[in-house]
């Protein structure tokens, strides 16, 4: 697959991909909201694409969250920046995600999806107290 080509067989470049996913995600706009957008555009995306779009990107970037939370829990300490936390803000553990049967998106054919680290945050109780108001 070319490097410019982010879905195989398919049309969307990495930006439009990134706003698909961003505008959904971090924005919380609805799938059929943003095909109203591309629409008033001129652009003809079936609802459905978008969604398939997200499935397979879905699936590319767990390769890597998997190796950021790897790498990240290999270390002493991480920094993020200089920003002060209270103390007993909370703690960070390597939990684990079972192997499990799943779906291709692209082909609805059944598929085994392999289990995997995972990253588990409990918050402490001053944090806790903080977020309730209490």
């Amino acid at each position: 697959m070319p490097p410019h080509v982010v879905i195989d067989k398919d049309m969307p470049t990495a930006g439009l991909l990134a706003q698909v996913l961003v505008v959904r995600c971090g924005n919380h706009l609805p799938l059929y909201r943003q095909k109203r957008i591309f629409e008033r555009a001129g652009l003809v995306i079936p609802q459905s694409t978008p969604g398939e779009w997200g499935s397979v990107c879905g699936v590319g970037l767990q390769r890597l969250i998997d190796a950021l939370c790897e790498a990240l829990l290999q270390q002493g300490v991480v920094h993020a920046d200089e920003t002060s936390v209270q103390m007993g803000f909370g703690s960070f553990s390597q939990g684990a995600r079972a192997a499990r049967p799943g779906r291709n998106p692209a082909t609805g054919e059944g598929i085994k999806i392999a289990a995997a680290k995972t990253v588990k945050f409990t918050a402490g109780k001053a944090f806790r107290d903080a977020v309730n108001g209490a």
